[in-house]
This record gives C-alpha cells, structure tokens and sequence, in this order.
C-alpha cells in the first residue's frame, strides 16, 4: 500500500466522521457500484470512508491468513479447497463491510455464514468433528 492510497483512506474517513455531524456523504466522497440481476433487481455496494477502512482491514488479515496457511498447509491435498473457502469467507465479509442496502447485507451476511461452516468444517478428524460445522449453524 503506498502513502498515497493510506493518505486517501484517511481523507475519506475524516470526510465520514465530518458526515457523521452533517448527516450525509457528498457524491464526491463514496463509490458506487450497482449489480443487476436477471430480474431487474438492483443490488448496491458502497465504497468510501470507514468502509474503505474495514476493506483494507479485511483484505489485510486475510492476506496474513493465506500467507501464513500457505506454509502450514504446505503438501496437504486439501490445500486448494482450504483457501478457495478463505476467499469465499473474505468476499463474503467485504460484502458485508460494503453493502448499502438490507437486500444486499443481508445475502451477503448468509454467505458469511455458509462460508464459515466450510471452514469450520475443512478437515474433519473425528465424528465429534464432523458435527461442529452443523453446531455451529443452529
């Protein structure tokens, strides 16, 4: 990360703590990204000061996690699978983190969930294992 983008984010998180006693963002300060569906829904992600900031502090743990997993799970045969649910469990947190409708969090918080049951169930030792994932989900 350079000094610029860090300097931005900071920018863009004062802007958000100034629209915190104003009330509102201006246009200038948020990115937005809208996704259509099939059916004409529209599903809104927002981009600017304390998001930005949650984003980064996402992408910056699970950056760590894949890192650090890579040397862990070195030679493993589910080693694939393991950072393909990570990834999954990164994009579903960032969508959380961006969302800026109810529809939206709320789809992309189910996804949360499901990746974490994946992940909580990566490599079962035992039966008593083996249910943890489905514990966890009741």
């Amino acid at each position: 990360m350079t000094a610029e983008a860090l300097q931005n984010a900071l920018d863009f998180t004062a802007a958000d703590l100034d629209a915190n006693r104003t009330g509102r963002l201006s246009d200038s300060q948020q990115q937005h990204m809208n996704l259509q569906s099939k059916r004409g829904k529209s599903y809104n992600l927002v981009m600017g000061g304390v998001f930005l900031v949650f984003a980064i502090i996402i992408s910056g743990i699970g950056a760590l996690v894949l890192l650090y997993a890579s040397a862990y799970l070195a030679g493993d045969a589910l080693e694939g699978h393991f950072y393909l649910y990570l990834l999954f469990f990164m994009a579903s947190m960032l969508g959380v983190v961006l969302a800026n409708n109810l529809i939206t969090l709320f789809v992309f918080w189910e996804l949360t969930s499901l990746s974490s049951y994946l992940l909580i169930g990566f490599r079962p030792v035992s039966y008593t294992h083996l249910t943890l994932p489905t514990t966890y989900s009741v």
